[in-house]
């Protein structure tokens, strides 16, 4: 799709709009990538130093899976904590950094005329599928944060994320294409009870571990970079759902497709934030200090 067509076309997309849109996310996709080759370049570079150190619990932290074990005469079952080795979250962060500058690339060079096509149709599921990664991968690494260890609840966290940015998709479809808004406010619905009960999991976790580490050492706390990185991330991924919910409710008010390339800028500045603060509040909480605040 050509850009005169695009500018003349019946979406009267502002082409002028569009190419500074284009050259934001060539900005972004540079910030993420320098993102990725700094924090991915001192882990490789003092790897040793820093897992010796006692940031090796924030920065490789053990997994635990639930396994049943049925007795033989089938009187009774037993619940067995079983470990199932090691993450590395520096290695998480890289990819989602990593992936989100390759699409933010993709998004400035127009590649295949997809994104002007899609911001033409007032949507961008591109976008929902690289939230689909990279909001995932980010919900793991906040959840590891709060100490999160159980591979079942953390299988449940990553795959009830990916169904969020579905339904995401859905109703940014469904505004589009100015469908009945009464399923999409079921789905917006859906949506954030799941988001909710991934906070809940979470905070629940989280001021669990609180209590249990000021019980077993008196005047000892987590260090203050785990608060942050909790606090910050809810207050971000919850922002996420309500430009999705202002987008929603202009539609319903208006019976209109509201105008979108301000809700894609929106969602990509808000990306930008959330991303740079989990990757570099990590880097200087875990990597840098070593993980270690004393109280």
């Amino acid at each position: 799709m050509s850009e005169s067509a695009l500018g003349n076309g019946s979406s009267g997309l502002d082409m002028t709009r569009v190419m500074k849109l284009r050259k934001y996310n060539g900005v972004l996709s540079m910030l993420h990538f320098v993102s990725f080759a700094a924090i991915l370049g001192y882990f490789l570079s003092n790897e040793e130093e820093i897992i010796s150190t006692r940031a090796v619990s924030f920065v490789t932290p053990r997994l635990y899976q639930d396994r049943i074990q049925v007795s033989v005469n089938g009187t009774g079952a037993t619940f067995i904590l079983e470990d199932v080795g090691t993450v590395n979250v520096v290695y998480l962060i890289s990819s989602f950094f990593f992936l989100t500058a390759t699409f933010h690339a993709i998004y400035a060079a127009n590649i295949g005329g997809y994104y002007d096509k899609y911001l033409a149709e007032n949507r961008n599921p591109l976008r929902w599928f690289e939230y689909s990664i990279t909001a995932t991968i980010m919900i793991v690494i906040v959840s590891l944060s709060a100490t999160i260890q159980n591979l079942n609840l953390l299988a449940f966290i990553a795959v009830s994320t990916v169904v969020i940015m579905i339904l995401g998709l859905v109703v940014e479809n469904g505004i589009a294409k100015k469908q009945d808004p009464f399923p999409l406010i079921v789905v917006t619905v859906l949506a954030w009870i799941l988001q909710v009960a991934i906070f809940v999991y979470v905070l629940v976790y989280f001021t669990a571990t609180i209590s249990a580490v000021s019980d077993a050492i008196e005047g000892r706390d987590l260090p203050g970079f785990v608060y942050a990185i909790i606090v910050v991330e809810v207050i971000l991924f919850s922002t996420f759902g309500l430009v999705q919910l202002s987008h929603l409710y202009k539609y319903i008010r208006t019976k209109e497709v509201p105008e979108f390339l301000s809700y894609e800028n929106t969602y990509h500045t808000l990306s930008l934030v959330a991303k740079l603060l989990l990757g570099w509040l990590f880097f200087f909480g875990a990597l840098f200090s070593g993980g270690d605040e004393d109280n």
